[in-house]
Parts: C-alpha cells; structure tokens; sequence
C-alpha cells in the first residue's frame, strides 16, 4: 500500500533511519547495506524530483531537519504552500549585488557578467551547449553573513558534488565586488536550471539573491523567495 507523505509517495517505504545508514564522502548520500543501495537526503521539491527521475532511494527531511520518511518514492507533488515573504533587502545591498561582477571561465578564458547587460560570450556558449537558461549562484556566506574560508569552502564542495550528481553542465566562477570591500565568493555558471529550480537551490544554500540568464543573455538579479 503506497503512503503519501507530504508531497512524496512511495511504493515503498523503509523502516530504517538515516541516521543508521553508513556514511559516504558526500554529506548528502548514506549507503544502505541492507538494500545494497545509496540512498539521498531531499530537503526541497527540487531535489526530490531530480532523485525521483533518477530512480533513487531518498531520505525525505521537513524544513526544519526532521525525518519524515526513508524509502523509494513512486512520484511527486507539487507543494501547495503558502509562498513565504521574500528576505528584507536594503537598497544599498540590493545596488551592491547589481554593481557586482560575476565571472565564469570556461577554458583557458573569463568572462564578465554584469546585471543588466547582454553578455555576448555566454550568448555563444549557451547556443553551444543548447541552453535555454544559464544560472549563477554561489554558496558562501549565507544570508549575508560572512563565513571564515574553511566553512565557506566546506558549503562550496558540497554545492559542486550536488550540481555533478544531477548531471547539468556548468563552470566554475566567482561573484566579485569591484570596490574590493567584499571578498569574492565562488560560484558555479549552470546551464538549464528553470527559475523556480534556481530559487529552490539558492534557499537551500541560504542565499539573498542569484543570477538568472534567458536566451537573451541578459543577466537578471533574482531575490530569493
């Protein structure tokens, strides 16, 4: 009998606790050696759906850390909830991140991002990669608040093991301040995330705002919702 937990149904549901589980090197799989089988921690509708297309086993977490359930879903639900007040942004942190410089490499080259204007290097390389949708975010510093380089390095490693398991192309960056009062924070250029997908990482990862790019190839300032 399939029970329907949150958004979540699973054909079957496990009675073992993450906690239980062995660990990996990747804070977010834990190896079941019961099942033979890896199993991955989903916090957000993003990620249950990228695991869920993937035919994985998931470990389902509430918003606040606490387990609802471990097994192997059957599908997903869109969560109908209601949306949450966007963060309070000043105007003069809003204006920081508009004047901000966001640079990617892609080979032996870097390029500049600036919010606003068309970038024509990212135009090229979205139409070779056949993307519809570019995505800058960065996992340092959450909320704002600035993190020694060990913590921030540690977020950053988790970040790039995530994006590589869901398997989209991407390039390393950094997001810098032109004034140099800010220290650059690395980041990752993704290719074909959708907005709400984009929004669903950037809060897991606890960030103010990221950079969405269309075909266009302007770059837009989002504020996380």
């Amino acid at each position: 009998m399939k029970s329907q937990i949150e958004n979540c149904i699973f054909k079957y549901k496990c009675e073992a606790l993450w906690e239980a589980l062995e660990r990996t090197e990747a804070e977010t799989i834990r190896f079941c050696p019961e099942c033979e089988r890896n199993v991955y921690a989903c916090h957000n509708d993003w990620d249950l759906a990228e695991h869920i297309r993937a035919g994985h086993c998931i470990a389902l977490f509430r918003e606040d850390g606490a387990e609802l359930a471990l097994g192997e879903p059957a599908s997903a639900y869109p969560a109908y909830r209601t949306p949450a007040e966007p963060p309070q942004l000043s105007e003069a942190l809003l204006a920081n991140y508009r004047k901000a410089d966001y640079v990617f490499r892609y080979g032996q080259y870097s390029t500049k991002m600036k919010i606003g204007k068309k970038c024509d290097d990212l135009a090229y390389m979205m139409a070779d990669f056949q993307a519809t949708t570019a995505v800058f975010i960065t996992p340092y510093n959450p909320r704002g608040e600035l993190l020694c380089q060990e913590e921030n390095l540690e977020r950053y490693e988790r970040f790039v093991d995530e994006i590589k398991m869901i398997g989209k192309s991407f390039f390393y960056g950094y997001g810098g301040d032109p004034d140099n009062e800010w220290p650059p924070e690395k980041s990752l250029l993704i290719f074909n995330l959708s907005r709400r997908e984009a929004n669903a990482i950037a809060k897991k990862y606890e960030q103010n705002a990221f950079v969405f790019v269309d075909q266009q190839a302007i770059p837009e300032l989002v504020v996380t919702t």
